[in-house]
């Protein structure tokens, strides 16, 4: 969706930081995503990037939001929920 630091996902998700945490630890463990330092700032912090194993899930994600957009009974021409982002970093 776009975001990497731990802040943005979490309002973007509505996610309490405890379960938020875990779900992306698991997510670390699983090597579907990897977490890079960025020292940029005077305080630095941890960024959230998808691994290439995380990546070739891009597909699996759009059909299923394809199926949920076709057949989750939304009125024609309703917004997803989730906008999809472009990553140029990959």
């Amino acid at each position: 969706m776009g975001s990497r630091r731990f802040e943005d996902i979490q309002a973007q998700t509505g996610m309490s930081s405890n379960l938020l945490t875990i779900r992306l630890k698991r997510l670390e463990e699983d090597e579907v995503i990897e977490r890079r330092q960025y020292s940029a700032h005077a305080k630095p912090f941890r960024m959230t990037y998808a691994t290439q194993k995380g990546r070739e899930l891009d597909g699996v994600l759009l059909a299923i939001r394809a199926w949920g957009m076709r057949w989750g009974g939304f009125p024609p021409g309703t917004e997803p929920a989730v906008a999809l982002v472009l990553q140029k970093d990959r």
